[in-house]
């Protein structure tokens, strides 16, 4: 079956070597960790539940034919998978068994489709605007040369061995639709002199450290795009962080060099790349031309007669644009929160079929497109579409927002961000609040600051997180506003601070309550924002900030759609740095809040605030979970200040704290002073740390010299201590041993055992031994990195 793309024939051989490494796998002779490492280029990941993976289909340009989707229907039913549109115009196939994996990449191979590049360090998908080629703004059809780049580059091994991801888009004009200027390599058409090309954009990219892209060049000739993605991924290639995931991606090469000598390398690897073979990607045509016939007026048309034509209406100016073709329209079929039911797939599929096989498109926003209906067949298709329960007609607001899967499935995922969407939704609904009517806001919510949900470019941005309150974890969202995406205007959304997931449906409706009372005196969202609503937002975070205890209101400490109390250990194996990263982020993001707000405020409680959170921030990489503010600031003091990591000159400020309680207020707002100094200190510690929670800065004065053990063998007892901090303080005593030493850990049952060995082996070390003793686990680790 042909789609919009050609799959390479070396798939074939990927399949042949899935299908040894499942069975490998499956019978222990293949670690967790080497099959991650290769099952992940191929698209393959890991979901929450054990042994449940999700398959990230490739689709570049969101180009998918009605008969690929209908086959995407079947396996889903056939494997009681579930789909899902993600914001890159991919496709997921979740819920995936391992036994089930071979079979899947066969049949996807079958029908031109392939997950090849779909996660890891790889060329991801390749995007461009959905209306390419209908859209009347548009300079040319950017369609074809998305997919005959994506031809070109997924043929090569280098594709799939880079530092990190490396992201690519292509818009039709400076709408930037595609979000290039968010991307690691974007592409806006232009045209000059009467010749197709593109201006060409640079290292951006969203998540941690989000950044616009830089302009590479104003101009350049269509059919030289292929030595420039080559030339560019060559240069990510070659400076790209391998070392240090977290400082990896291209838009940190750029930080490290400086625009000007980026660019020069990039010229360096350009001339290179023009000197070998010559770069001809195949540029076919996208058959962006008026189908020969439509079905679509031959259904429905006897019902059309006694149609809501108030609900037409609404639907048609909603969802229906003018194409550049007169009298053609698009038409854009919602997709909650970008899942779909395989038999609504189905019909879907059979819809477009009656418009024409390239008549489909995926949505940045998470939604399909349907383009080329007559306008005499728009009764007709809404009349279909009200059948199946998704003629949209504005009043739903689960359908105008844009999220990720959030912990719901993803390892990664911190928050449910799917249930806060839900919530958020319902809310706006009761209160007549319809995202339809606002045209120009766009909600983006996120379960980690991962920024699959897309949140650092929302007019509102949503990204979930964690904070510890009276000694208990619960789930917080960081607020941001302000994003845009226009070629020349593209700006990122800032953050005013982090609410209680509990609390951010009230605070969004009371927020754009304000909004709707003020639109008229305002052009738009944004100039709102800039004049008045910062201000406006900063005073409901203060409002809904305070979280109440655990006795108060336990309901705080449960996420949204969740009936289990909030845990950063996650619900997977191997996930416990994530939670220990989140941990430390939240304190330091308290402990900046709470010193601002003494600066507001001069109140000394805000100043102690500050300063317990500062110290409890980093023992968590030390293994350490104080059980008070006493213990946290005891803790801080000997393995920081006395280990040299923190200046001694700290040390009064930390007294001052301790004895805080005991009434002598005022020796704290004495050493006011070293107070940002502090927290600025360890910040830097944290952004410092590599991928074993080590630091990689010069301590501030000589590190005490604890000796080491001459012992080869460590014996830790772990029973009772939770996730993360088990973990932690098991890779602490193995920092300390030599490698081929070995540590004998006591866990218990459930998360512990289920998380720990896992994450240990995904460090690089051995696991020797797992048993069962009297209700909890014996674990033998032998130190390899």
């Amino acid at each position: 079956m042909q789609g919009y793309y050609r799959v390479p024939p070396t798939t074939r051989e990927d399949i042949q070597i899935l299908r040894r490494h499942v069975e490998e796998f499956k019978s222990g002779a293949l670690s967790p960790t080497k099959f991650r490492g290769f099952r992940v280029p191929l698209g393959i990941y890991e979901q929450r539940q054990e042994n449940t993976f999700m398959m990230r289909v490739r689709v570049p340009g969101g180009g998918i034919t009605p008969s690929q989707l209908r086959e995407l229907s079947k396996l889903a039913r056939t494997y009681d998978l579930k789909p899902h549109i993600t914001t890159r115009q991919d496709l997921q196939l979740q819920n995936v068994l391992v036994d089930d994996l071979v079979p899947i990449y066969q049949e996807l191979y079958k029908i031109g489709l392939t997950c090849k590049g779909g996660g890891g360090n790889t060329v991801r998908n390749i995007t461009a605007c959905p209306h390419a080629g209908v859209c009347p703004d548009e300079k040319f059809n950017v369609l074809p040369h998305t997919i005959g780049l994506t031809e070109y580059l997924i043929q090569f091994p280098s594709s799939y061995n880079l530092p990190r991801k490396f992201k690519i888009a292509f818009s039709g004009c400076s709408e930037d639709c595609a979000l290039a200027t968010v991307n690691d390599l974007g592409f806006i058409a232009k045209s000059q002199n009467g010749r197709d090309g593109f201006s060409v954009y640079a290292a951006g990219g969203m998540g941690a450290k989000s950044r616009v892209a830089q302009k590479l060049s104003d101009f350049v000739p269509a059919d030289e795009i292929g030595y420039i993605a080559e030339a560019v991924k060559r240069l990510f290639d070659r400076y790209g962080d391998r070392k240090h995931k977290h400082q990896a991606r291209l838009r940190f090469v750029l930080e490290r060099f400086g625009f000007q000598k980026f660019k020069e390398l990039y010229e360096e690897e350009l001339k290179a790349v023009r000197q070998e073979a010559p770069i001809i990607l195949e540029i076919r045509e996208t058959e962006e031309k008026p189908p020969e016939g439509s079905s679509l007026s031959q259904v429905g048309t006897a019902d059309n007669g006694s149609m809501d034509n108030n609900g037409y209406s609404s639907w048609k100016n909603l969802q229906a644009s003018k194409q550049k073709q007169s009298p053609f329209y698009s038409v854009k079929i919602p997709v909650p929160l970008g899942d779909i039911e395989p038999g609504k797939l189905e019909k879907i599929a059979d819809l477009v079929e009656k418009v024409g096989e390239k008549a489909l498109r995926t949505t940045h926003t998470q939604d399909f497109l349907i383009r080329w209906v007559k306008e005499e067949d728009l009764p007709a298709l809404y009349h279909e579409l009200k059948e199946l329960g998704i003629a949209d007609t504005g009043n739903l607001n689960i359908n105008y927002l844009v999220c990720c899967k959030g912990a719901a499935t993803c390892k990664l995922g911190m928050c449910l961000s799917q249930g806060l969407s839900a919530a958020l939704a319902d809310t706006l609904d009761r209160a007549n609040i319809f995202l339809s009517g606002l045209p120009d806001i766009d909600v983006r919510i996120n379960g980690c600051p991962n920024a699959c949900g897309h949140h650092p470019i929302g007019t509102i941005g949503l990204h979930g997180g964690s904070r510890r309150v009276n000694g208990r974890i619960a789930p917080y969202y960081n607020v941001l506003l302000g994003g845009l995406v226009e070629e020349g205007k593209t700006q990122l959304s800032k953050p005013f601070g982090y609410v209680s997931a509990k609390n951010i449906p009230l605070l969004l409706r009371d927020f754009l309550g304000l909004y709707l009372e003020a639109k008229d005196n305002y052009s738009s969202f944004l100039e709102f924002s800039d004049q008045k609503g910062e201000a406006l937002l900063k005073e409901l975070i203060h409002q809904y900030e305070i979280t109440p205890s655990y006795e108060e209101n336990p309901e705080y400490y449960f996420d949204w759609s969740s009936n289990e109390e909030f845990s950063l250990a996650g619900r997977g194996p191997g996930e416990c740095g994530a939670g220990v990263l989140d941990m430390i982020e939240a304190d330091l993001a308290e402990a900046a809040a709470s010193y601002k707000n003494f600066e507001g405020t001069k109140e000394s409680d805000h100043l102690y605030k500050a300063v317990v959170s500062a110290s409890k921030s980093l023992l968590v990489a030390r293994g350490l979970d104080p059980q008070s503010d006493q213990e946290a600031l005891d803790q801080f003091d000997k393995n920081f200040i006395e280990s040299g990591w923190v200046s001694q000159k700290y040390r009064p400020l930390i007294k001052a704290a301790l004895v805080y309680n005991q009434g002598r207020k005022e020796e704290l707002k004495e050493n006011v002073e070293f107070v940002e100094g502090l927290v600025n200190r360890l910040k830097s510690l944290y952004e410092s740390m590599d991928s074993n929670l080590q630091f990689q800065i010069t301590p501030e004065e000589k590190i005490k010299d604890e000796g080491e053990s001459e012992e080869n063998v460590q014996s830790l007892d772990l029973r009772g201590v939770p996730c993360p901090v088990n973990y932690v303080k098991a890779k602490v005593v193995l920092e300390d041993l030599k490698i081929g030493d070995l540590l004998e850990l006591l866990l218990d049952e459930g998360e512990p055992i289920s998380n720990v060995p896992p994450s240990l082996e995904n460090d690089g070390q051995e696991i020797l031994n797992i048993r069962k003793e009297n209700g909890y686990y014996f674990l033998k680790v032998r130190k390899k990195v």
